[in-house]
């Protein structure tokens, strides 16, 4: 079960992007996702921000901005599978660590774990922004490497 937000166990794991951004990814692959943030999400601007490829997600605390980017690519060998990428850290620097999850059989699956993870997300304080993606560069450096490597699994690196 989540803990709810403001508890003081995902107040400190929420004051470092990175170490957030591995209990939401461990959330979303334990099929935890919250479904009552769905509610919420009525507009059609919210639903087709989650059919995107790639979301920015903000959130202000302490006085701090944190900057998670999610994407969502194909394995570069054309085999029909997807990995779903993230980079997080603090606005207006470079991020402090990249994740991927996956591989997903087809982009439908990806983009399900993506809404899971960005309902978890929102549940901490996270909201998406309409913004350009500024960590592009770093993560399609990661899916080389993964792409690279020949094993799919999932990797973090950072920065």
């Amino acid at each position: 079960m989540l803990m709810p937000p403001g508890t003081p166990f995902i107040r400190a794991v929420s004051r470092r992007a990175g170490f957030l951004l591995v209990l939401i990814m461990t959330a979303a692959a334990r099929g935890l996702a919250c479904i009552l943030l769905m509610r919420r999400m009525n507009t059609v601007a919210d639903q087709e921000r989650i059919m995107q490829r790639s979301l920015c997600l903000t959130r202000e605390c302490m006085g701090l901005m944190t900057r998670i980017e999610c994407v969502i690519r194909p394995l570069p060998h054309d085999n029909g599978q997807w990995l779903v990428l993230f980079a997080a850290g603090m606005a207006q620097e470079q991020p402090s660590a990249i994740k991927s999850q996956g591989p997903f059989n087809g982009m439908p699956e990806a983009q399900s774990v993506l809404t899971s993870i960005l309902e978890n997300l929102s549940l901490h304080g996270y909201r998406c922004l309409d913004d350009v993606p500024i960590w592009s560069l770093h993560m399609q450096a990661e899916l080389r490497r993964i792409g690279g490597d020949g094993a799919v699994c999932q990797r973090s690196s950072l920065f």
